[in-house]
């Protein structure tokens, strides 16, 4: 089984900002370092995923149309566990289509029973 979730990277010019940012605040304290090149946009959470399925998710994932272009303002900071993360206020209405389409998808493939309400997060 594999923990999967659904994420996309983020450009490297909002990595930048987003370390030089942390690095003028003391919010790093409070949560576990994350390299920047790992930091990516949850879209949405899976959970286990026999390794068998992998490659089927794979190739849903695949039809999904490209992602919106539209900007999203990282306006809010929470931690969750013991990771930090910065996400949005308002989610601009192509990618509130766009991350219903794929959840969609995912619960019509069966991967997930319900779905969740998407909060935007870096």
């Amino acid at each position: 089984m594999t923990r999967c979730f659904i994420a996309c990277p983020i450009p490297p010019s909002v990595a930048t900002v987003l370390a030089h940012w942390l690095d003028q605040t003391d919010l790093r304290q409070r949560g576990r370092p994350v390299p920047p090149a790992q930091w990516h946009m949850t879209l949405a959470f899976i959970g286990n995923v026999p390794e068998a399925g992998l490659d089927q998710l794979r190739q849903q994932l695949s039809m999904m149309p490209s992602l919106p272009t539209s900007p999203l303002a990282l306006e809010k900071v929470g931690v969750f566990a013991d990771v930090l993360w910065v996400g949005a206020n308002q989610v601009p209405l192509d990618w509130q289509n766009w991350q219903l389409g794929l959840q969609a998808m995912l619960q019509q493939g069966g991967w997930i029973k319900t779905c969740r309400p998407w909060v935007p997060h870096v």
